[in-house]
């Protein structure tokens, strides 16, 4: 195979490796892109969760404290211990909503960080990919270098 020949097919070669190389980065960082997108979707659902958490809590004492009425009510009473129920499920209601809103934006966080975790792993595989086509591309033009 004459020399000329030989230049053209190693300098094609290199060339078509180093655009399937920038593709394949760019197709990397597209997919961790995608990827963190699907992630932060889902605090949709997370706070969807939560919400359904607080209105079941929420009726849950609606009826709590509708009962205790109703129980007051019909034994005549209206004394400390009847205030005492009243006060310590406002105080249990309290509670159960904030730590389903402290759980809320803990996962929302964490969903947050995971998605920028997998948007930063697809960055270095994309640089990983891009380096070693410029490496793939610069030993294809010391071989081209070295025939010529």
């Amino acid at each position: 195979m004459p020399a000329t020949a030989l230049y053209a097919l190693s300098a094609v070669s290199g060339i078509a490796g180093f655009s399937a190389g920038k593709k394949a980065a760019n197709a990397a960082r597209r997919e961790a892109q995608r990827q963190a997108a699907e992630i932060e979707l889902q605090r949709f659902q997370v706070r969807e969760i939560a919400t359904q958490q607080h209105l079941s809590r929420t009726d849950q004492y609606s009826q709590t404290v509708a009962q205790n009425r109703a129980a007051a009510a019909y034994m005549g009473r209206s004394d400390r211990s009847i205030e005492a129920l009243r006060r310590r499920e406002a105080t249990l209601y309290g509670r159960d909503v904030e730590r389903i809103r402290s759980q809320e934006e803990r996962e929302v966080a964490n969903l947050y960080s995971q998605a920028t975790a997998t948007r930063a792993a697809g960055m270095a595989q994309s640089k990983a990919i891009k380096a070693q086509t410029y490496g793939s591309l610069l030993n294809t033009a010391i071989t081209v270098a070295a025939i010529s």
